[in-house]
This record gives structure tokens, sequence and C-alpha cells, in this order.
């Protein structure tokens, strides 16, 4: 009775501890699990915002080369119906008219002249500043565009680890079932070896394997539920978190 005795505490602490060992796995991998998650979802929309936030600079500086290359092509409709040319041109042409039509020139063909070459001259300034202005908003467009490059390429590495962290913790959380089965097998064989050791193996270890449900006197030819190969059909009292955590 000594050596059952003996047998059964040891196998029930190894069990016990296996048991506790498992669920802590699996607790372990379900919180970093949960924290790798949590940091997908953070940069997910860190990132979803940041490219919400630069894409009217970039959209900008796309349609500001659209009107570089075609002022650079001979189209000047762009600068020809842009507000500040307009209205520098209208404010000239008011200005002349006036000093036109207080000397009563004001349809003669002289006034015609001043109002021709005032509008050129005002183009010629005029569609320089346009083009630079134009040049710095492609500039802020192509600057747009190597920010959310960068901000691409940082969030999909800060992405692949999170992945990587899930990954093994959702490893770690699989393999802490089997983990914790095979510390019930190694449980029974200590109790076996303690049970042998403490001088009860006359019947084969029979005696002690018969409280795991197999035949007394050391049955070699068949296990029943319950033996050494079939252990965790009457573990009941040791697996009680052994797969739920």
């Amino acid at each position: 009775m000594a050596a059952i005795t003996a047998a059964v505490v040891v196998a029930g602490t190894a069990a016990y501890a296996a048991n506790r060992q498992g669920a802590a796995a699996k607790k372990a991998g379900r919180a970093q699990a949960s924290a790798a998650q949590q940091t997908i979802d953070e940069q997910s929309r860190l990132y979803n915002n940041s490219v919400e936030g630069a894409q009217p600079y970039a959209q900008a500086g796309t349609t500001a080369l659209n009107q570089l290359n075609a002022v650079n092509a001979g189209d000047y409709s762009g600068f020809e119906n842009s507000p500040d040319y307009l209205y520098a041109r209208d404010i000239g042409i008011q200005g002349l008219d006036r000093g036109a039509a207080a000397r009563g020139s004001l349809y003669s063909g002289g006034a015609d002249a001043d109002r021709i070459a005032f509008s050129s001259g005002l183009a010629t300034q005029n569609l320089g500043n346009y083009t630079n202005r134009l040049q710095n908003m492609v500039n802020l467009g192509s600057n747009t565009q190597q920010y959310l490059g960068q901000l691409g390429q940082n969030y999909g590495n800060q992405f692949g680890n999170a992945m990587g962290i899930k990954g093994n913790a959702n490893a770690q959380i699989a393999a802490a079932g089997p983990m914790t089965q095979a510390g019930y097998g190694n449980a029974i064989a200590s109790g076996i070896s303690t049970y042998m050791g403490a001088g009860g193996g006359g019947g084969g270890g029979g005696g002690f394997m018969g409280m795991f449900g197999s035949g007394g006197g050391g049955n070699t030819t068949g296990y029943e539920q319950g033996s050494l190969y079939n252990f965790g059909n009457n573990m009941g009292n040791f697996r009680t978190s052994s797969w739920g955590g």
C-alpha cells in the first residue's frame, strides 16, 4: 500500500505540474497574441490616417505637374485663366482705359497699342511666376510621395514584426496541449518508477496501473481504457485546464 501511495503522490504532483505549465503557456501565448494584434490594429490606424492626410498634397503635386507639362508643350490656357493673372490684367487695362478716356482717346489706335503692350509685358512677367508656383507644388507633391513610400515601408516592417510575434504566440498556444499531454505521460511513468522502486513491482506494475483502469497482474497483451497508452481517459482530476487554459 505504501508503494502505491508513494506512486500516486509522485504521479499526481507531476501531472498537476504539467497541467499548470500547459495552462501558463497558453495564458502567456494568448496575452502575447492579443498584444501583437493590438499593435497591428494601432499601426494600421496610424498608417491609414497618415495616408489620408497626405493624399491632398500628393494630388496637388500631380495636378501642378500636369499644368506645368501643358505650359512646356505650348498650352498657356491654364496660365491665361489663372485668377492672379486675370486680376492683374483686368485692373491694368481698366487703368489704361480711364487714362485714355480722360484724354478723349479711349477708342483710338494708340489706346489699343497701350493695351496690347501692357498685356504682353504682364504675361511675360506673370508666366515666370506662374511656372515657379507650379514647380513648388510639384516639389511638394514629390516630397509627399517620398514620405508615403517611406511610411509604407515602415508600416510593412512593423506589420511583419507584429505578425511574426502573433504567429509565434499562436504556435505556443497550439503546442501547450500536446506538451501537457506529454507531461501526463511522464507523470504516469514517474509514478510507475516510484512504485517499482518502492517494492511494488512484484506484479509487473499492475497494482499501480490498475488505478488507471488496466487489469491487475501486469497485463502485457493489451491495454484497456485508462492504461498507460490511454491514460488521458482517466485523468479528469489532473487535466482541469489542460486544454482550456
